[in-house]
C-alpha cells in the first residue's frame, strides 16, 4: 500500500523512499528483539533480602521458537521487502545489498561467541535448555536446506551461505581481542569443526538444479577445504 499511500500529485516518490526505509528499519529492529532471545538471560533486580534469582536463562523452548522465526522471516523469507511496484519508483539499484546486509548482520549477531558462551553454561544448570550444539544444528538445515531437498539456490541463498561459511572462518580462527577468551574456553570450535564437514559432504552430494547453484556447491565445497586446512 505504500506507493498509494505517499502518492502526491505533482510530487516526486521521496516520501515513498522514506517510508520504505522506515519500514526496513522497523522491521529490523523487531527481528533484533526476536535475537535477544537466543542465548539470552532474563534479570530481575533484587536486593539481598529478597528470595529468588536474579539471573536466570531464557527457556529453551523460547530459544528455539525465536531461533525458527529468524530463520523462517530472516533467512528464509525476504521477497517482499523488494516489491517491484516500490522499488522501480524510488532507486535504480541497492536492492540486493540492502537484503544482503540485513541477513548478514543478523546471522553474524546470532553466531557471537558471547552468545554461545551463556547456551553453553545455560546447559549446565538446565536439562532442557537450548545446547550449542542443537543451535548449530538448526542453523544448518535453515540456511542449507537446498542441500536436503535439491532445491535451486537464489541469490540471497547463495549469499547468505557465502556470510555463514566466512564467519565459521572466524570462529575457527583466534578472534579479536575481545572474543578470543570466549573462543578458547568453549566448545565452539569443535562444533564448527563438524558443521563445516557436515556441509562439505551434502555439498559434494548434492545435485544442483542448475549451473549457478552447481558453481556455487562447487565453490562452497573449495571454501570449506581451505578454512580446514588453514
Amino acid at each position: 500500500n505504500l506507493p498509494a499511500w505517499t502518492a502526491t500529485a505533482g510530487e516526486d516518490y521521496a516520501d515513498l523512499a522514506e517510508l520504505y526505509g522506515e519500514l526496513i528499519g522497523m522491521w529490523n529492529r523487531y527481528t533484533g528483539h526476536v535475537r535477544t532471545v537466543v542465548g539470552g538471560v532474563y534479570a530481575t533486580m533484587k536486593s539481598s533480602d529478597q528470595d529468588g534469582e536474579v539471573y536466570t536463562p531464557v527457556p529453551g523452548d523460547k530459544q528455539r521458537a525465536a531461533t525458527a522465526f529468524i530463520i523462517e522471516h530472516v533467512f528464509q523469507d525476504v521477497g517482499w521487502l523488494n516489491d517491484e511496484g516500490i522499488l522501480s519508483r524510488i532507486e535504480g539499484s541497492g536492492a540486493i545489498p540492502r537484503v544482503e546486509g540485513i541477513q548478514a548482520a543478523n546471522l553474524n549477531s546470532l553466531l557471537n561467541p558471547d552468545r554461545m558462551v551463556r547456551m553453553t553454561e545455560a546447559s549446565l544448570v538446565d536439562s532442557d535448555a537450548y545446547s550449542l550444539l542443537e543451535f548449530f544444528d538448526d542453523l544448518r538445515e535453515g540456511i542449507w536446506a537446498e542441500l536436503q531437498d535439491g532445491d535451486p539456490i537464489d541469490t540471497y541463498r547463495r549469499s547468505l551461505q557465502r556470510t555463514y561459511l566466512e564467519r565459521l572462518a572466524f570462529l575457527m580462527g583466534e578472534g579479536d581481542d575481545d572474543d578470543s577468551a570466549a573462543l578458547v574456553r568453549s566448545d565452539i570450535r569443535p562444533i564448527v569443526r563438524g558443521q563445516l564437514r557436515t556441509i562439505r559432504e551434502d555439498a559434494v552430494t548434492t545435485d544442483g538444479s542448475d549451473p549457478m547453484t552447481r558453481l556455487h556447491l562447487e565453490d562452497v565445497v573449495a571454501r570449506i577445504d581451505a578454512i580446514l586446512e588453514g
